[in-house]
């Protein structure tokens, strides 16, 4: 996830941010399918690395704010509280450009 973020601040070329959009989405899925009982600790800053740095490229907003609520709901219920309420502020911006 962190490497997709990663081709995204550096590549402004769509076909760049298309395959970083591809790599975060197949790590959070991977995260999600082999980890998510284990280190559920990890899963709100892969939210907010995926879906407030990459996926806003090429997902609709409205999936994106919807993201980043879970992501806060999950940070507030493992105790990660500084990741959830970012979490919450890119939910608030999404949500507010999404209408």
């Amino acid at each position: 996830v962190h490497y997709s973020a990663m081709l995204v601040s550096g590549n402004e070329l769509v076909k760049g941010i298309r395959d970083a959009s591809r790599i975060g989405k197949s790590a959070m899925s991977c995260w999600k399918k082999r980890f998510h009982a284990m280190h559920t600790h990890s899963l709100p800053h892969l939210y907010d690395v995926y879906h407030g740095w990459v996926a806003f490229y090429t997902e609709p907003l409205q999936s994106c704010a919807d993201a980043q609520r879970q992501g806060f709901d999950v940070g507030i219920s493992v105790g990660e509280t500084g990741t959830a309420f970012l979490d919450a502020i890119q939910h608030v911006g999404y949500s507010f450009w999404a209408g």
